[in-house]
């Protein structure tokens, strides 16, 4: 991954040990060329790796995100970064069947560590997990913080199915209007799983745990006011507990413009964590149909999103994640790189360019501002494996991992 001014090379070990190399022509920016330049990025930078954990993360049936955690990490600490965020499965069991199920007509279910089973690839982490993760962040320079991915289906059951369909219509139900029982409930055993994480977490020496579900973030409609005050209880209770600093996940256009099926209005429990996060995947809608947009249009976007985030004034963490097939930026897609049978994911075409422009754009938005505490950037993949090694198409994905926009990261990250 030697980078230079014309040309990036990026080389990786394909699935059976044999060297690929990829170069890709880099115009109109510059990247990091092993000297820090002088920018005025004040806030912390960090990296989120991918949000798998376990074998077969790779379809390969083979692969072990444990077997990269210390080539993964390391270089992490090369981009520049100070954290490094990973992520633990939880699922929901109803009624003893040993995977998730959507079912939320019950409380008849338990919060429990995902297993391969469920989705034939995800886990839940080990104490030992836990602590090689701690352990090698620490020996690298890099804070550790951890997520928590809530499945409340059994996503194994989207296989051989029209994944973007099915999705769709758990998202339907997972994110429907509740009974308030069940909204106590659900945040009484979320409680208690937090907490008992926070002992493993603690043993491991974590520095921080962002204690809202991703994947599956449960809403409370319409007993939001009552969910607020319960997460504050949460909150406070977990610090008692944990050593490390406590974060929340909120919905970025709730919070903005409170256009959720929640009312907004009702929360300000994220006020009591240590810091909270916006995650940026999904664009503002007026982008629409832009072809091969320039750094300075995307950076005028971002300006204005960025002034109303600072506009708030409440200093939160941005989680940054931009998917690197053409015309990215103003064309959403809501398939996946793992649904490469699908016809629309088969026709994408690579962008690697786009999508360091479009972190370009960002980070020189971000450049100046004092009310954004972190930039993390999500999706930093677990190996350097590029397609036809594996069937995912990570060409098109989120990670910038063996990509144009690894140097432009590495750039801003090592200022």
């Amino acid at each position: 991954d030697t980078v230079g001014q014309e040309t990036v090379n990026y080389r990786y070990t394909g699935s059976f040990g044999e060297s690929k190399q990829f170069s890709a022509k880099i115009t109109g920016r510059d990247i990091f060329d092993g000297i820090a330049f002088d920018s005025k990025l004040s806030s912390t930078f960090g990296v989120n790796m991918a949000d798998t954990w376990g074998r077969n993360y790779n379809f390969n049936m083979i692969e072990n995100t444990r077997e990269n955690i210390e080539t993964s990490f390391a270089r992490v600490a090369r981009l520049g970064a100070e954290e490094v965020i990973v992520h633990d499965f939880v699922m929901a069991t109803f009624d003893g069947k040993g995977k998730a199920d959507v079912d939320l007509s019950d409380m008849g279910y338990e919060l429990v560590p995902d297993i391969f089973a469920n989705d034939f690839r995800d886990e839940g982490m080990t104490q030992d997990d836990l602590d090689k993760l701690a352990r090698v962040a620490h020996a690298d320079g890099l804070k550790i913080g951890l997520r928590f991915n809530l499945a409340l289906n059994n996503i194994g059951d989207y296989i051989g199915k029209d994944i973007a369909k099915e999705e769709a219509e758990d998202w339907a139900r997972i994110t429907s209007s509740k009974n308030k029982e069940w909204v106590m409930d659900f945040l009484d055993k979320w409680e208690d799983y937090m907490l008992k994480r926070a002992e493993m977490l603690n043993k491991a020496g974590f520095d921080m745990m962002v204690i809202s579900p991703t994947w599956h973030p449960v809403t409370y409609q319409p007993y939001e006011a009552e969910a607020n005050q319960r997460w504050t209880e949460i909150i406070q209770n977990v610090k008692q507990k944990f050593n490390g600093k406590i974060a929340v996940q909120v919905p970025l256009y709730s919070y903005l413009r409170n256009d959720g099926v929640e009312d907004w209005s009702k929360y300000d429990f994220y006020k009591d964590a240590d810091t909270f996060y916006l995650e940026m995947q999904h664009l503002y809608a007026g982008n629409e149909g832009l072809v091969d947009p320039s750094v300075d249009k995307m950076k005028g976007y971002f300006s204005r999103f960025l002034d109303d985030v600072e506009a708030k004034g409440d200093n939160p963490s941005m989680l940054i994640g931009f998917k690197s097939f053409k015309d990215s930026f103003s064309n959403y897609s809501p398939y996946h790189p793992e649904e490469y049978g699908r016809p629309e994911v088969a026709a994408m075409v690579p962008d690697w360019e786009h999508q360091a422009d479009i972190f370009e754009a960002f980070f020189q938005a971000a450049e100046g501002r004092k009310n954004i505490a972190r930039i993390v950037v999500e999706g930093y993949w677990w190996d350097d494996v590029m397609e036809p090694d594996t069937k995912i198409r990570q060409a098109i994905s989120i990670t910038c991992r063996s990509k144009n926009a690894e140097g432009v990261i590495m750039k801003w990250g090592q200022s």
